[in-house]
C-alpha cells in the first residue's frame, strides 16, 4: 500500500523526486568521503575529526540544482535513443560520459567559483563597511581630543 502511494507521487512528480535523489546521493558521497578521511587521520594522528555538515550542505545543494540538467538530458535522450537493447544502452552510455560529464564538471567548477566569488564579495563588503564605522569612529574620537586639547 505504501508502495503503491510513493510509486504514485514519483509519477506524478518526477523532478522533484529526481532532486530529492540527487540531492540525498550528492550528500551521501560527500559524508562517505568525510569517514574515510576520519578513519585515515585517526589512525595517523588518533585524533578525532568532525564531520563537515556546510559542506555537506553545499554538495546537496549541488545535487538538487542539477538534477533538472539531468533529468532533462535522459528525457531527450529516451526520445532520440528509444529501446532497452545492448547496443542502444551502450549507446546512451557513450552520450552520458561523452556529453554530459563534462557539461557536469564545467556546472560543478563554475558553480563553486560563482559560491567563492560570492563569499568574497559579502566578505569585502562587510570588512570596508566595517572599515568605514571604524574610520568614522576613528575621526570622531580624534576631533573630540582636539577639541579637548584646545580647552
Amino acid at each position: 500500500m505504501l508502495l503503491r502511494k510513493v510509486q504514485n507521487v514519483v509519477k506524478k512528480y518526477p523532478l522533484m523526486w529526481t532532486s530529492l535523489a540527487y540531492g540525498g546521493l550528492y550528500t551521501a558521497s560527500d559524508l562517505t568521503q568525510q569517514s574515510t578521511r576520519q578513519m585515515y587521520v585517526a589512525s595517523r594522528t588518533h585524533q578525532a575529526v568532525a564531520y563537515d555538515w556546510t559542506s555537506a550542505k553545499n554538495f546537496g545543494l549541488t545535487g538538487m540544482v542539477l538534477a533538472p540538467v539531468f533529468y532533462g538530458f535522459y528525457k531527450v535522450l529516451d526520445l532520440w535513443l528509444p529501446g532497452r537493447s545492448v547496443r542502444v544502452l551502450l549507446m546512451k552510455v557513450v552520450l552520458d560520459q561523452g556529453c554530459l560529464a563534462p557539461c557536469t564538471l564545467a556546472l560543478f567548477f563554475a558553480g563553486k567559483q560563482v559560491y567563492f566569488l560570492f563569499k568574497l564579495f559579502l566578505s569585502l563588503v562587510i570588512n570596508s563597511r566595517m572599515n568605514c564605522c571604524f574610520a568614522v569612529s576613528s575621526f570622531t574620537v580624534s576631533v573630540l581630543f582636539a577639541a579637548l586639547a584646545e580647552m
